[in-house]
């Protein structure tokens, strides 16, 4: 069984998006260290970034202002001086292309390579902890650069010249289609890259975060749904804004043996600081109510009837338990949510010690203990 580790042993590591880090940090780097100081203090381990927007310098782009690559003489410098900025602030990253449209073979040849410069620095190779070839490959790159087989050419540019211990190719589109994820994950991936569901309720976003992670192994969740303006195509936004509902979402990852993102409208466009979003600073200390190696335990199923005698709690029309325990300790972990708040009427009905239960808002609430 694979699941997320360090030298130390399991982990659950925690991202905060900041899509335009690299580039506002160019353009304001006071600012810039001030705003990851901060992510560092709500508890974050790492930032995912974008380090290419608008290519093609086009002045209709949405990045129009905030462009982003080679055609800057400091690119490389001021790549570098952020990798730094990092370590100074003890965060990680996870490096990720935003944008290939309208630029030739040979400028994404060099885009790469100095990347792979960039990451033969072994304090840079340290701070980036996952290099991605390019976000959404279906919609920011040119017709070639749709196919698995081009992003893993560049990917192997970095790859191979750094020994880099993670890299991924592309999550192609906001898709759970496993045909899909599985054609973008080369074998040497090891897991899952997914921009998550967005559609519906809630419960619903809940539910597909934690069923992708307990049907298909380790996910890396890169855009999840989340809040604020920037944050595009989430349905019933507000919900997602409620008190308790960040935290119960990001619960979800985690314990489905993914690596949980926070993702918000700073986290697209830095217009307002991080600490103004609902979850913001509520997230990490959620996730830290987690056994730190949760992600090692092996059964992982949901509280329906077809698990009475196995699962702890059961289930009302319109609830969910999703139950995660460890086989050699008794050791669990259940996340009740559903519709409304149709999960307070979940009951108990395994013999069990309870250490832990904790409710977030009207969202849901996590049960731990040991059988």
């Amino acid at each position: 069984m694979s699941y997320w580790a360090d030298r130390r042993g399991a982990i659950i590591p925690r991202g905060c998006h900041f899509g335009e880090g690299l580039s506002h940090f160019l353009r304001h780097p006071v600012e810039s260290e001030v705003a990851h100081r901060e992510i560092k203090t709500a508890g974050f381990d790492f930032v995912r970034f974008w380090f290419s927007l608008n290519l093609a310098l086009r002045p209709d782009s949405f990045w129009a202002g905030r462009d982003l690559g080679l055609h800057q003489p400091e690119y490389e410098e001021a790549a570098r001086a952020y990798l730094t900025m990092l370590r100074r602030v003890r965060l990680r990253a996870q490096a990720s292309g935003g944008d290939l449209k309208g630029v030739a073979d040979a400028y994404e040849n060099e885009l790469y390579d100095t990347w792979a410069r960039i990451l033969g620095d072994a304090g840079h190779r340290e701070t980036v902890i996952l290099f991605e070839g390019l976000n959404e490959a279906r919609d920011t790159g040119d017709p070639d650069d749709s196919t698995p087989a081009e992003i893993e050419r560049l990917v192997n540019r970095v790859r191979r010249s750094n020994s880099m211990s993670l890299c991924a190719l592309s999550a192609y589109s906001g898709t759970e289609d496993i045909a899909v994820l599985r054609a973008w994950t080369p074998a040497w991936m090891r897991f899952l890259l997914v921009h998550d569901y967005r559609g519906d309720h809630l419960t619903d976003k809940i539910r597909h975060a934690w069923t992708i992670g307990y049907e298909q192994g380790l996910i890396w969740h890169g855009e999840p749904a989340g809040v604020g303006p920037w944050v595009s195509s989430t349905d019933n936004k507000h919900e997602l804004e409620a008190p308790g509902a960040m935290e119960v979402y990001v619960l979800a990852m985690a314990m489905s043996r993914g690596v949980p993102m926070y993702f918000s409208s700073p986290g697209v466009i830095f217009d307002r600081p991080f600490s103004s979003m609902p979850g913001f600073s509520t997230v990490c200390p959620a996730l830290d109510l987690l056994p730190r190696d949760v992600g090692s335990w092996d059964q992982l199923f949901h509280g329906g009837t077809s698990n009475r005698g196995r699962r702890i709690f059961s289930v009302v029309p319109g609830s969910r338990a999703e139950h995660i325990i460890d086989s050699k300790t008794g050791r669990f972990a259940v996340l009740h949510h559903g519709d409304g708040q149709s999960w307070r009427q979940n009951q108990q009905e395994r013999p069990a010690q309870i250490e832990l239960d904790r409710t977030f808002g009207d969202a849901g609430r996590l049960t731990t203990g040991i059988l």
